[in-house]
C-alpha cells in the first residue's frame, strides 16, 4: 500500500428541543476568528464474537474503532466524532454527547456525532440471518427491526455505555493532543458506488439492484487538518455507498470504510486520524456485489453465483461448507481491499491538490428540528408491491449545520436519499460542503427519500415512517436556513 500511495503524495503535503450539530463550544453569534488548534484520537471498539442466528460462527476481518476530532480556534471549539457501528442510537447520543460537552466545556448543541453504517459490526442486526423487509409492520428501524439497545448494528457486546465511553475516552486523547494547524477542503470522484432503486428486468417489479442511469453523486469531500509544518493531522472525508459487503456473512468488519481509512493512517505511520463520514447514502450501494452474493450464499449452503442480498431467503435445511466460505471470504476480501485502496488513492490525491488552507477560522454552529407527517405500514413484503398504511405519529428529523472557516458540515439523523443532497448542494451558497447523515441519535424515519422516489415501491420507500411530501423540503429549506443564518452572523 505505502509504495503505491508514495507515487502519488508526499507526507509534508417546528421544534427546536434536541439540538444537533457539532461545532462552537463558545457562543454561536458573533464568533470570532481566531487561531485553529487540532487533536485526533481513536479507540477500539471491536466486540466479542458470537454465533449467528444460524449458528454460524463469527469471524473478525479488522477492528472498529470511534474516531474523533477536536478543533478549538481559542474561543470554540467543535467536536467530530465518528463510530464504526451501524447506527447510534438517541440512547448513545443522549449520554455521550453530555459527557463530551462537560469534558471539553462546551454546550451539547455543539458536538456532531456520526455513524460509519456498517452492516457488520457484531450487533444483533448484523448477525440475524432473517432480510430487512421479512419482519411484521410496525418495528422500529429498517424492515420493521427493532435495534437493540446500543443502536442498529450495537448489540450486546458494543452497547450505548460502551460506546459512548470510547467516544469520551477518544475526546479527552484529542483534546489533550491539541496543536496548532490548518484546515481546508478538497473534493475528487470515486465511481464505486451506484443507484440501487432498480426495476427488475424479468419481472418489470421495483427491487434492489444496481441502476446506473439513476442519480448518484460520485463526490469524494476531504478535509484536510495539518500541522503549520505540513504533517496531517487528521482526515474528515465523506462518499455516499453503503458499507454492506460483509452484511448476513459472520464477518465482523467496518467494510469499505474500515480499509480505506486503515491504508490512509498506514500510509502516514499511523500518526494520522481518518475519519469516514456517511454521506446521502439511502439509495446507494456498491456497484460491485457478486463476491458478496458468493459469500452470503457459501453460508448459506447455496453455490456461488446466486442471486445478490435480498433476493433469496434463507434456507434452514442448508449446512455451510467451510471450504467454500473460506474461499468466498478470500474474494470478498480482495473487493473491500481494492474498494478501500481506490477511495485511499482518491483521499491522498486531494490531499495533494488542497490549497486553500487557513488557520484562521470562525466556528459557528446551528441547528434545526422539523416535524413531518408519518405512517404505519400494515401490511407485509420485502419490494415489488404497493405498501398499506395507516397515519402515524409525527416523525422528528434533526438537522444541523457546521461552518468551519469556508468549510460546512450539514448533518442528517436518518438515512437520506442521494437526490435530496444534491438538490441541496446545487442550491447551497456554500460550496466547500458536505452532507453527514446518520448523526447525533436516530429520527426513526426509516429511510427518507426524495419526494419522486416515494413512487418506487422498493424496501427502502415500503419501509420509510414518513408520508411523502415533506421530508425533502424540510432538509433542504432547514439546512439553506442554518446556512443563511451562518452567513448572517
Amino acid at each position: 500500500m505505502k509504495s503505491n500511495l508514495k507515487r502519488y503524495l508526499g507526507i509534508g503535503s417546528v421544534i427546536v428541543a434536541w439540538l444537533v450539530a457539532a461545532a462552537v463550544c463558545a457562543a454561536q453569534t458573533n464568533a470570532p476568528v481566531a487561531t485553529l488548534r487540532a487533536g485526533a484520537a481513536k479507540v477500539d471498539i471491536t466486540p466479542a464474537l458470537q454465533p449467528m442466528s444460524n449458528g454460524w460462527p463469527e469471524t473478525l476481518r479488522d477492528h472498529l474503532y470511534v474516531r474523533v476530532i477536536v478543533l478549538d480556534n481559542g474561543s470554540a471549539r467543535a467536536a467530530l466524532i465518528n463510530a464504526d457501528q451501524g447506527g447510534l442510537s438517541d440512547a448513545i447520543w443522549n449520554d455521550a454527547s453530555k459527557r463530551i460537552a462537560a469534558e471539553l466545556q462546551c454546550p451539547v448543541e455543539n458536538i456532531l456525532m456520526s455513524a460509519i453504517h456498517t452492516h457488520s459490526d457484531g450487533g444483533g442486526f448484523s448477525r440475524s440471518m432473517s432480510l430487512p423487509g421479512t419482519q411484521p409492520p410496525g418495528g422500529n428501524g429498517r424492515g420493521g427491526q427493532t435495534p437493540p439497545a446500543g443502536g442498529r448494528g450495537a448489540g450486546t457486546d458494543n452497547t450505548a455505555t460502551v460506546v459512548a465511553d470510547a467516544m469520551v475516552k477518544a475526546t479527552q486523547e484529542a483534546k489533550a493532543d491539541l496543536q496548532p494547524a490548518v484546515i481546508g477542503f478538497g473534493a475528487g470522484d470515486v465511481y464505486l458506488n451506484v443507484n440501487r432503486d432498480a426495476v427488475n428486468s424479468q419481472t418489470k417489479l421495483w427491487y434492489q439492484g444496481p441502476n446506473v442511469n439513476a442519480p448518484s453523486d460520485k463526490t469524494l469531500a476531504v478535509v484536510t487538518i495539518k500541522t503549520l509544518a505540513g504533517d496531517p493531522i487528521a482526515v474528515y472525508y465523506n462518499y455516499a455507498m453503503h458499507p454492506i459487503n460483509y452484511y448476513l456473512t459472520g464477518v465482523v468488519s467496518a467494510d469499505f470504510p474500515g480499509q480505506a481509512s486503515a491504508d490512509v493512517e498506514s500510509y502516514y505511520g499511523d500518526k494520522v486520524i481518518a475519519v469516514f463520514t456517511q454521506s446521502a447514502s439511502g439509495d446507494q450501494n456498491p456497484l460491485y456485489l457478486q463476491p458478496h452474493g458468493d459469500l452470503t450464499a457459501a453460508v448459506r449452503g447455496r453455490k456461488p453465483g446466486g442471486p445478490p442480498l435480498g433476493q433469496a431467503p434463507p434456507d434452514p435445511n442448508a449446512k455451510p461448507d467451510p471450504a467454500a466460505v473460506e474461499e468466498a471470504t478470500a474474494g470478498l476480501d480482495q473487493m473491500v481491499k481494492a474498494e478501500g485502496e481506490i477511495i485511499s488513492e482518491e483521499i491522498l490525491r486531494v490531499m495533494q491538490h488542497t490549497d486553500n488552507f487557513s488557520g484562521d477560522v470562525r466556528i459557528w454552529g446551528g441547528t434545526k428540528t422539523i416535524e413531518c407527517p408519518g405512517r404505519t405500514r400494515t401490511d407485509s413484503g420485502r419490494e415489488g408491491m404497493q405498501g398499506q398504511y395507516v397515519d402515524g405519529a409525527p416523525v422528528h428529523i434533526r438537522l444541523g449545520l457546521v461552518t468551519v472557516g469556508s468549510i460546512a458540515f450539514s448533518a442528517v439523523n436518518a438515512e437520506v436519499y442521494n437526490e435530496i443532497w444534491l438538490r441541496l448542494k446545487s442550491e447551497s451558497p456554500l460550496h466547500n460542503s458536505m452532507m453527514v447523515t446518520l448523526t447525533d441519535g436516530s429520527a426513526g424515519s426509516g429511510y427518507i427519500p426524495n419526494d419522486e422516489s416515494f413512487s418506487h415501491n422498493t424496501f427502502e420507500v415500503l419501509s420509510s415512517r414518513l408520508k411523502p411530501g415533506c421530508a425533502e423540503d424540510g432538509i433542504v429549506n432547514g439546512i439553506l436556513g442554518l446556512m443563511s443564518d451562518s452567513l448572517n452572523h
